[in-house]
C-alpha cells in the first residue's frame, strides 16, 4: 500500500499522526507514515500514547523502540502515557469512558490549534506561524486548549490550566518555542492577556521564539479560551517508571 499512503499525503500542509505505541499497528506503521509525510515536505506532528504499567515489559520495550524511531521522522511529537488517565478520571470509571475522556481532551486541543489558524483575530496567527514553530525535527511538544468562566479568579485559573495538563508528565518549562492564542468577548481585558502571556514567556527558554494571537468574538461570551502549542520542551525518560 505504499503508493496509497503517498497519495494520502500529497498536497497536505500539516499532517497529524495519532498512534498507540506498544503494539504492531501503531509501533510498526507510524514510523513509515511519518517518514513518507516528512519526505513529501509536510509538517508532521505526532501524538503518541504509551502502554499502561500492567501491560508488561514486552509492550513497554516495543513502545520505547517505536518512540526512539519516530523522533527523527516528525517535526514535533506529543507523548501521553496511558497512566495519566488516573489524573483525569476516578479509578472506578469504566475503561471505555476513561479513554473517551482522553480523546475529548486531545480533540479539544487539536480543534483549538486548527481554529486559530483559520479564524481571523485581533492579533492574527496564520499557518506560516505554525510552520515557524514546528520547523526542525524531533521536538517534544505540549498542546493544550482550555476554557474558563470569567470570574474574579479566572485569569489565575486560565494560567494554571494552560501551562499544565493532566495528560502530560511534563510542562512548557524551558520550551524553545511557543505559539498561543487568547480568546474572549469584547470585554477581554489587557491585564488578562498580559498576565497569561507573561507567564508563558517566563516559563519558556529565555531565547524562545514566541508567537501570540488575540481573538474576540461573541461566541466566547463569559469565557476566556487559551490554546497553547509549545515545542522543544525538556526531554525526559517517559519509561523511567515503567518496567524494563
Amino acid at each position: 500500500d505504499k503508493e496509497k499512503i503517498k497519495k494520502v499525503f500529497q498536497g497536505q500542509d500539516l499532517v497529524i499522526l495519532i498512534a498507540t505505541l506498544g503494539s504492531g499497528a501503531g509501533s510498526g506503521a507510524s514510523p513509515y507514515f511519518a517518514k513518507v509525510s516528512r519526505g513529501m515536505g509536510n509538517l508532521t506532528l505526532g501524538i503518541f500514547t504509551l502502554p499502561f504499567k500492567f501491560e508488561g515489559e514486552k509492550k513497554t520495550e516495543i513502545a520505547r523502540a517505536a518512540l526512539d524511531n519516530l523522533k527523527s521522522k516528525v517535526n514535533a511529537f506529543v507523548v501521553v502515557p496511558n497512566e495519566r488517565i488516573f489524573q483525569i478520571v476516578d479509578k472506578t470509571t469504566p475503561l471505555a469512558n476513561a479513554f473517551s475522556e482522553i480523546n475529548k481532551i486531545l480533540a479539544k486541543a487539536l480543534e483549538g490549534l486548527i481554529e486559530i489558524i483559520f479564524q481571523p483575530g485581533l492579533i492574527n496567527i496564520d499557518f506560516a506561524d505554525v510552520r515557524t514553530i514546528l520547523s526542525g525535527t524531533g521536538k517534544l511538544a505540549f498542546l493544550n486548549t482550555i476554557e474558563v468562566q470569567k470570574s474574579e479568579g479566572a485569569t489565575k485559573e486560565a494560567i494554571e490550566k494552560t501551562v499544565n495538563s493532566p495528560l502530560f508528565p511534563y510542562n512548557i518549562k524551558g520550551a524553545k518555542g511557543a505559539l498561543f492564542n487568547i480568546a474572549g468577548e469584547k470585554d477581554l481585558e489587557l491585564s488578562e492577556v498580559s498576565q497569561i502571556s507573561e507567564t508563558i514567556f517566563n516559563l519558556t527558554n529565555k531565547e524562545a521564539k514566541i508567537i501570540f494571537g488575540v481573538s474576540q468574538s461573541k461566541k466566547y461570551k463569559g469565557v476566556i479560551k487559551t490554546t497553547l502549542l509549545a515545542v522543544g520542551c525538556q526531554m525526559r525518560d517517559f519509561f523511567g517508571d515503567l518496567p524494563r
